[in-house]
């Protein structure tokens, strides 16, 4: 297994097809920067974790020198309901659900609301990640990356339904994480993304920022 960092100065280049949408947010967008930690040819389960391990590492040294007194960890998740009227998937939510298979029993889990997209109806729910699980939040991620990610963001009331609501509307879309409109949400707010990617042989951890808030560039 190989690990390494990245660092591109142009999130366009970096997501290309973030050019399908571009027009709109240039003048936000253009200025949003990319350092990624990435792996390739992981082979089993210890070296994922190892891959894991050091991204939760990298990401919590930057968290801790860029932004620890005004910034939170948050994990946001979406949710399929496949049967709307099924009892157990209403008890279970998302936190329950979640907690069968990983514990997250010292996280801040916010509300669970529901929403409606072309037809599907949908739980979304934000929660606080502490510093300490950050390597658990990225396990959570790479367990279901298109519809579960981590950012960085100023204070986020998660218990108020209004709030957790206002943060879907400018994340979601099609009932996945749409990471072009979490990119402005988060510049908006001096945030930081941190997406997930993976392909057959790779595997990254991509921190997409403003520079001019963020001095992160001195990690690669």
């Amino acid at each position: 297994m190989k690990i390494w960092n990245e660092y591109s100065e142009d999130v366009f280049s970096y997501f290309e097809y973030f050019n399908n949408e571009r027009s709109n947010y240039n003048e936000i967008m253009h200025t949003m920067h990319v350092y990624s930690i990435n792996s390739k040819y992981i082979q089993n389960i210890e070296e994922k974790k190892e891959f894991l391990h050091r991204s939760a590492e990298e990401i919590g040294r930057i968290y801790l020198n860029n932004c620890s007194n005004n910034r939170k960890i948050y994990l946001s998740v979406v949710q399929k309901i496949d049967n709307p009227n099924s009892q157990v998937d209403k008890y279970y939510k998302i936190w329950k659900k979640i907690n069968k298979s990983f514990d997250i029993k010292d996280f801040g889990l916010g509300q669970e609301i529901t929403f409606e997209d072309e037809s599907d109806i949908f739980y979304f729910g934000v929660a606080e990640v502490p510093i300490n699980n950050l390597e658990l939040a990225l396990d959570i991620v790479a367990s279901n990356p298109e519809r579960i990610t981590i950012f960085l963001s100023k204070n986020i009331d998660i218990e108020n339904h209004n709030s957790v609501n206002d943060i879907m509307q400018s994340i979601v879309r099609k009932g996945k994480i749409d990471y072009f409109k979490l990119c402005i949400s988060c510049y908006m707010n001096q945030g930081i993304v941190i997406r997930y990617g993976t392909s057959f042989e790779e595997s990254e951890f991509a921190l997409i920022h403003d520079p001019n808030v963020y001095k992160i560039r001195e990690y690669v």
